[in-house]
């Protein structure tokens, strides 16, 4: 079994109110952070579409230069979609977002029954069950709430995240002074 020291304990806690912080950001202003969130994605995609279409005219007549166009019209089209039309948009975000709360509560509540041995594992399964709550939510207020939830319910799991490393990073630090 591997030993974690102080120095693990401090970047736990560094790291851990940092996300704290950010999590109260995005409870304080959860439309900004949804809509900001959204626009972002778009960016994003708008940008690797552009690449991807530039390498598509590299190399067409190549074989797979066919589905790297549509690949990359796919990406452009998705972008732009975002960007001009961000609130709807959001409402699919929303259901990618319930996927990915649900694996992070899947992933927090396997490494809180395999740390149960270190000081504040229940932290992380505290952390692990309110990312289930929070994708069911999602999920089963769909679409109604994406304008202001991602922003939200993104906020409350930072929260939950940064207090189970603070609490963790704090036992460390404590447990190593003994």
């Amino acid at each position: 079994m591997m030993e974690l020291t102080e120095k693990q304990g401090k970047a736990l806690q560094a790291e851990g109110g940092v996300i704290l912080l950010l999590g109260i950001l995005a409870i304080l202003l959860p439309r900004v952070v949804t809509l900001s969130i959204g626009l972002l994605i778009g960016a994003v995609l708008l940008l690797a579409g552009l690449f991807k279409l530039k390498r598509a005219f590299l190399f067409r007549g190549l074989p797979g230069s066919g589905l790297a166009m549509t690949g990359a019209l796919l990406l452009l089209a998705g972008g732009i979609a975002l960007l001009v039309y961000p609130w709807e948009g959001l409402a699919v975000l929303t259901l990618i977002l319930v996927a990915l709360f649900f694996f992070e509560a899947i992933g927090e509540m396997t490494y809180a029954f395999q740390c149960s041995h270190l000081p504040a594992w229940g932290w992380v399964m505290a952390s692990g069950i309110a990312s289930l709550i929070i994708a069911l939510l999602l999920l089963f207020r769909w679409p109604s709430s994406a304008a202001w939830a991602i922003g939200l319910l993104v906020g409350i799991n930072l929260l939950f995240t940064g207090t189970w490393l603070l609490a963790l990073g704090s036992a460390l630090k404590r447990a190593d002074a003994v």
